[in-house]
C-alpha cells in the first residue's frame, strides 16, 4: 500500500514536470495570451486529480476560488483590459487556490483575517520549504531524503550516468564517422540543425523549469500531505498580535482626532466647489475634464491612507476597539469621512463620464472606488456587530476582480459610448 502511494505520488511528480515545463513554454513559445487558458485548465485539473487520488477532499470554499482562477485565465487571450494585473490575479488566485482546496488556510478551511499569513503560506513557506520534494520524490519515492532502496531510484541514475559518459564519446565519433561517409554526413548534419534549431531551447526550457516545477509541486504536495503547512497558527498570531499593541491610546487617539479635524477643515472650505459634481455642476472656469481630474486620483490616495492609518491604529493600539469607546468613535468617524471624499470622487467620475463616455481606466477607477467603499461601510458596521470583516472585503474584491476579466469590458464600453455619446 505504502509503495502504491510512493508511485503515485512520482506520477504526480512527473505530470508537474510537464506543467512546470509548460508554464516556462508560455513564456518563450510566443505562445503567452493563447496558452494562458490551456495551462489554467490544465493546472486546476491536475490538482483535483491529485487530491481525488489521494482522497482529499476540497474544501467547499476552495471552489469559489476555483472559479476566480477560471474566471482570470479563461477569458484573458479574448479579452483583457488590464493584462499584466490580471495575470497578476491569476497566479495570486492559484496559489491561494491550492492552500485552500488542500484544506491548509489557519482558519478552518475559510478565507479569514487571517488572510495575510495565508498568504504568507501559500507564496514562500510551503512551496519553498518543500522545495526539494520533486526531485526526492521523482528520484526515490519517498518523503525522507537519502531512501533510494526502490527498483525505480535504482534503474534511473545508471541510465543518467550512462548517457552522461556517452556525450563527449560521441562529440568525438561523430565527426570521424561522418568525414568517412556522406551519406551518414547528411544524417549528422541534419540531427546538428535539429538540436541547434529546437533541441537547445528544450533543454534551455526545461533547465529554467526545474525551479518553477519544485515550487509548483512544494505547494501541493506539502498541502496534500500538510508537510510544513503549520509554520502559522491562530494562537501564535493572536500571541505576536497582542505583544504589538505597545502604542499609547492618547498616542492613537492625537492621530486620529488631527486627521479627522484636517479632514472636515478640508471640506468645509472646499464644501462647495468639492461637492458640485453631486448636482452635476461644473464649477466656473474649470472644464469637466480639469473638474474630474482635480482631486480625483489624490482622493483615492487619501483612501488608501486612512485605511492604513485605521489598521495601524487598531492593530497597535495598547488597548482594542471592545474596551476603547474613544478608538471605536473615531474609527467611525474616520470611516464616515473616508466615504464621503470616496463619494466626492466617485461624482467626479460619474461627471466626466457623462460628458466624454467610458474608457477602460474609468471602468478601473469606478470599480476601484465602488470595493474601497465596502470596505469603509464594512469597517463601521464591524465596530456595532461582530462580521467577519476581512473575509467579506476579500471576497468582494475577488468578485469584481472576476467581473472585470469574465466580462467583455471593452465591448461594453463600445456599446455604451455609442448609445449615449453617439
Amino acid at each position: 500500500m505504502e509503495e502504491n502511494k510512493k508511485d503515485l505520488d512520482r506520477l504526480f511528480a512527473l505530470i508537474y514536470t510537464v506543467l512546470g515545463y509548460g508554464f516556462v513554454y508560455l513564456f518563450t513559445g510566443g505562445t503567452f495570451a493563447p496558452g494562458i487558458a490551456a495551462f489554467t485548465v490544465c493546472y486546476i485539473l491536475t490538482i483535483l486529480a491529485y487530491l481525488f487520488i489521494k482522497k482529499v477532499k476540497p474544501a467547499p470554499e476552495s471552489w469559489f476560488w476555483m472559479i476566480v482562477i477560471l474566471s482570470s485565465g479563461m477569458f484573458y487571450n479574448r479579452w483583457s483590459i488590464f493584462p499584466l494585473l490580471q495575470f497578476i490575479g491569476l497566479i495570486v488566485a492559484a496559489a491561494y487556490w491550492t492552500l485552500t482546496a488542500t484544506g491548509n488556510l489557519i482558519e478552518e478551511g475559510r478565507t479569514s483575517s487571517f488572510v495575510f499569513y495565508d498568504g504568507l503560506n501559500a507564496f514562500i513557506i510551503v512551496p519553498f520549504r518543500n522545495f526539494f520534494c520533486h526531485f526526492n520524490i521523482l528520484i526515490h519515492g519517498s518523503r525522507d531524503f537519502g531512501h533510494s532502496e526502490n527498483k525505480f531510484g535504482r534503474g534511473v541514475w545508471p541510465v543518467v550516468l550512462g548517457i552522461i559518459i556517452s556525450i563527449p564519446v560521441l562529440v568525438v565519433i561523430l565527426p570521424l564517422l561522418s568525414s568517412a561517409d556522406s551519406q551518414f554526413e547528411g544524417i549528422t548534419e541534419y540531427l546538428y540543425s535539429f538540436i541547434g534549431n529546437h533541441v537547445g531551447d528544450f533543454f534551455m526550457r526545461l533547465l529554467l523549469s526545474l525551479p518553477v516545477t519544485a515550487y509548483l509541486f512544494g505547494l501541493v504536495y506539502g498541502g496534500i500531505h500538510h508537510k510544513n503547512t503549520d509554520h502559522f497558527s491562530e494562537d501564535t498570531i493572536r500571541g505576536s498580535a497582542a505583544h504589538l499593541r505597545t502604542l499609547p491610546d492618547t498616542a492613537v487617539h492625537t492621530v486620529n482626532t488631527i486627521m479627522a479635524l484636517v479632514y472636515l477643515l478640508f471640506i468645509a472650505i472646499q464644501g462647495r466647489y468639492l461637492f458640485s459634481a453631486f448636482a452635476g455642476i461644473r464649477p466656473e472656469g474649470f472644464t469637466f475634464s480639469e473638474y474630474a481630474r482635480r482631486g480625483f486620483f489624490e482622493l483615492c490616495v487619501i483612501a488608501v491612507i486612512n485605511l492604513v492609518i485605521l489598521i495601524v491604529s487598531n492593530s497597535f493600539s495598547k488597548n482594542p476597539f471592545q474596551e476603547n469607546v474613544w478608538l471605536k468613535r473615531e474609527t467611525v468617524l474616520l470611516s464616515a469621512l473616508t466615504i464621503l471624499l470616496l463619494a466626492t470622487a466617485m461624482s467626479k467620475l460619474l461627471l466626466y463620464i457623462s460628458a466624454y463616455g467610458l474608457t477602460e481606466l474609468r471602468v478601473l477607477s469606478l470599480t476601484f472606488l465602488i470595493w474601497m467603499f465596502l470596505v469603509f461601510l464594512l469597517i463601521i458596521i464591524s465596530r456595532y456587530k461582530n462580521i467577519p470583516l476581512v473575509r467579506i472585503s476579500v471576497i468582494a474584491g475577488a468578485v469584481l476582480f472576476c467581473l472585470l476579466c469574465a466580462i467583455p469590458i471593452s465591448k461594453c464600453i463600445k456599446q455604451y459610448n455609442l448609445i449615449f455619446h453617439y
